[in-house]
């Protein structure tokens, strides 16, 4: 498992296919065993990586980490799919599955069609609450 600091979280993340992150706050002791546990559980197609927010507050901050538990960051092709507390030893391996099994170009047309719409509504200069249809 690769340690991240904030100066290679993004580059090592920009890098790899397929990623799974713990982001935790101090030791990584207490959840090794959970981490192990899901890694063994899971296919090889991952790269796995952590980061200690303790020392890197802005990356706690794009993910909106606030509490001291784990959490599991999963990211393919730089897009987050899964970013929540570390799940039970059963769903971790699920949840993992799903994510290998999307199809990630419906995935970045989805992500960019939202995007239009929203520029779209911000060029109109139309509040977004005031849809109307002509």
């Amino acid at each position: 498992m690769v340690e991240l600091d904030a100066d290679s979280f993004h580059p090592i993340m920009a890098a790899q296919g397929m990623v799974a992150c713990i982001l935790h706050r101090g030791p990584f002791d207490g959840c090794a065993q959970a981490v192990q546990a899901l890694r063994g559980a899971a296919d090889g197609r991952w790269a796995w990586t952590r980061i200690d927010l303790a020392g890197a507050p802005a990356i706690a901050e794009i993910f909106a980490v606030a509490g001291d538990g784990p959490q599991l960051l999963i990211m393919r092709e730089t897009v987050v799919l899964y970013c929540a507390p570390l799940p039970a030893a059963e769903a971790g391996p699920r949840i993992l599955e799903r994510a290998a099994a999307l199809d990630m170009t419906a995935v970045k047309a989805e992500i960019e069609q939202e995007r239009a719409g929203r520029a779209s509504l911000f060029a109109r200069r139309v509040c977004p609450a005031a849809r109307r249809t002509r």
